[in-house]
């Protein structure tokens, strides 16, 4: 799934609810910058009809949204892919954020009233790499470490228990006395007389 591809659809997609949901979908299974879920599927998440999703991506073909490459046959496989590209009075973070511009540092722009002002919007950079890290906490951590320490106790007392562990009672015939049928019926008799 290519996680960058929903945030580009929430939040530059202008389209009806149901729309938009499509284009989640078709987010949700592209790969390589091509997608090829079924209507059925596209139905399913969208919660509309098969033939709602047919009339829904001519719209999205129409408003240039997605790109159609349309196989030959009657059961022909349809690839979609993703046409939606971060207006210019975007800040290309993950939010998103609209209405800045983009300008390099030391520049200052005139105002709309002719003199200088501040600097305005902000300075395009790279953002910071995502590690999974970062969501973890201080407590999510001591819980972990407790658990594993928890279960490295339960492992070491199962094998002491196994390595000190008294044989079990061997009947006459040398079998375990669970197992042997001839001892264990003797012990019921006794037991019941």
């Amino acid at each position: 799934m290519a996680l960058e591809l929903l945030p580009l659809v929430l939040h530059h997609a202008h389209v009806p609810p149901a729309h938009k949901l499509v284009l989640m979908g078709i987010a949700n299974h592209q790969r390589d910058n091509r997608a090829w879920p079924s209507v059925a599927t596209l139905a399913g998440y969208a919660e509309v009809s098969e033939r709602q999703v047919q009339r829904i991506l001519r719209d999205l073909e129409a408003l240039g949204l997605i790109v159609v490459t349309r196989s030959r046959g009657p059961k022909g496989l349809n690839v979609y892919a993703l046409n939606i590209l971060c207006p210019p009075d975007c800040d290309r973070t993950p939010n998103h954020r609209r209405g800045v511009t983009p300008t390099s540092p030391g520049v200052t722009p005139m105002s709309p009233r002719g003199d200088k002002s501040r600097t305005l919007g902000v300075t395009p950079m790279s953002p910071e790499p995502v590690s999974i890290n970062q969501y973890r906490t201080h407590d999510l951590e001591l819980k972990r470490m407790r658990e594993l320490a928890h279960a490295q106790r339960l492992r070491d007392e199962a094998e002491y228990l196994k390595q000190h562990a008294e044989p079990p009672p061997l009947c006459e015939h040398g079998l375990r006395l669970v197992r042997c049928n001839t001892c264990c019926k003797a012990l019921e008799e006794r037991e019941t007389s």
